[in-house]
């Protein structure tokens, strides 16, 4: 009897939700969202869900919730999953390595327009970043590792990070003080990949708590 009773319930609701959809559908958004996919299979970084288990020398949650303040949906997936779901990748702190079939589907991804920034260690600890982006003819150079390096774009300094280590080839975007490649990016088809190896200066010791409202150094 009680089970019969649940079932009726169930049917109810699963039903009552069918009509509403059909004819009460939600609007369809406007404007496309840009959708973020942060992969954590083969990534080392936390997002703890839960506050009192944050570590901020090594959490990455605000990285991961600033994007929403620019418009973009951040989620976490597994390379795994399709990355046609998303306008841009983010890899931070590759360690695992990846299979020939893994590394043939980020291809595939890139050119066919897809973006993928890989965020690095700038020691390399125990990093697979330069498997992925020698294809494309770039390379961080873990034994020019620096501390405290100040960042300039077109001469001009922009912040300063806690620490860093050049990345070699392709198009330079941004430089530190002795002419070393901060961020580089190549293109690949109609995608482009983006590499920095200075993931240390996105913990949330150095950007904060997701409340907390970005300086210009921090943007």
């Amino acid at each position: 009897m009680l089970f019969g009773a649940l079932m009726g319930v169930s049917t109810g609701f699963i039903v009552s939700n069918l009509s509403a959809d059909r004819f009460y559908s939600l609007p369809k958004e406007h404007t496309p969202m840009i959708k973020i996919g942060f992969e954590e299979k083969f990534c080392d970084f936390r997002i703890p869900s839960v506050k009192l288990l944050h570590t901020p020398s090594i959490d990455f949650q605000t990285f991961y919730v600033w994007p929403q303040r620019l418009g973009y949906i951040p989620t976490l997936f597994s390379l795994d999953d399709s990355l046609s779901d998303f306008d841009m990748v983010v890899m931070v702190n590759p360690q695992k390595y990846f299979t020939e079939k893994e590394m043939q589907k980020i291809d595939d991804y890139l050119t066919n327009g897809g973006r993928i920034l890989i965020v690095d260690h700038p020691k390399g600890i125990k990093s697979t970043a330069n498997q992925i982006i020698e294809k494309y003819g770039l390379k961080v150079n873990y034994a020019q590792f620096q501390e405290k390096a100040n960042i300039y774009e077109g001469g001009n300094k922009i912040g300063t990070l806690k620490s860093f280590a050049p990345v070699e080839g392709g198009q330079v975007v941004l430089q530190s003080d002795d002419q070393k490649t901060f961020i580089s990016t190549t293109k690949q088809g109609t995608g482009i990949l983006a590499v920095m190896a200075c993931s240390d200066s996105f913990t949330n010791d150095e950007m904060g708590e997701t409340e907390a409202v970005p300086d210009d150094h921090k943007h």
